[in-house]
């Protein structure tokens, strides 16, 4: 009988610890606490949308949050189920669930915030028009929409162009989305049942998208905005470039 209350008294132990470990809130530097409060004064924000974890700019991210102190979020159209995994065996589900954690680590670094469609990561897409085809085109559509107007951007920016330099047909896929909902995320017709959960028609004031210069395919020029966001933030003198490369790690 001694015995048994010993044991049941251990797994209380350890169940309170476990619980208490879990409900233990993140700290926050002063810096940190500073800045959120300089963003109430900064209005602007920025939704960045991709098909994968890792397919968001590590540098672009923490230059709009914490140097520009924007609303930034990164919405990716699926959770990296198909993709590769070389330290366990987890695989399918499971490993959307892994990289779920990972993007939400990543961006508590970054200062952004993540989201997620409902598209599934089959694998390697050949065509944009296949990836669409699996991913049920209207329901990602709505996915999207709903997320501009819950979040409101000022500016939508694409990862990718929504053609064969995008690399493979989950990328293009996720920019001819993007930019299907910038359109229909302004326009009360499409999708009006999401209006009963308090959302309304948004119009973003542009949509951007982010060209790179990487392997084979140069999709920059001479006629492009740019900006540079290699710096160091202001607020506390941390290299954005390290921020980003933090964040890169988690992802």
């Amino acid at each position: 009988m001694k015995r048994k209350n010993t044991s049941f008294l251990l797994f209380f132990c350890l169940l309170t610890y476990f619980v208490k470990a879990q409900i233990v809130p993140p700290t926050a530097s002063s810096s940190d606490i500073y800045q959120q409060l300089k963003k109430l004064n900064v209005l602007g924000s920025v939704l960045y949308i991709a098909a994968h974890p890792d397919d968001e700019n590590n540098g672009l991210l923490p230059y709009l949050a914490k140097e520009k102190l924007y609303r930034t979020a990164y919405l990716s159209l699926t959770r990296g189920d198909g993709g590769q995994n070389l330290i366990g065996p987890e695989q399918g589900i499971e490993l959307g669930m892994i990289r779920t954690h990972e993007l939400m680590a990543a961006r508590a670094i970054d200062g952004s915030e993540q989201y997620f469609s409902t598209a599934y990561e089959f694998g390697f897409s050949k065509s944009a028009e296949e990836a669409l085809r699996i991913w049920d085109r209207e329901r990602v559509l709505e996915d999207v929409v709903w997320m501009i107007r819950k979040f409101q951007p000022d500016i939508i920016v694409a990862r990718f162009p929504g053609d064969e330099r995008a690399g493979h047909g989950h990328h293009a896929a996720s920019a001819i989305i993007a930019n299907e909902a910038f359109e229909a995320a302004a326009d009360p017709n499409k999708f009006p049942d999401q209006f009963r959960y308090g959302v309304k028609p948004w119009k973003a004031k542009r949509i951007l998208w982010n060209t790179f210069n990487f392997g084979r395919t140069n999709t920059t020029s001479d006629n492009q905005l740019k900006m540079e966001v290699g710096g160091v933030q202001s607020l506390d003198w941390k290299e954005l470039w390290r921020i980003g490369w933090r964040s890169k790690k988690h992802a």
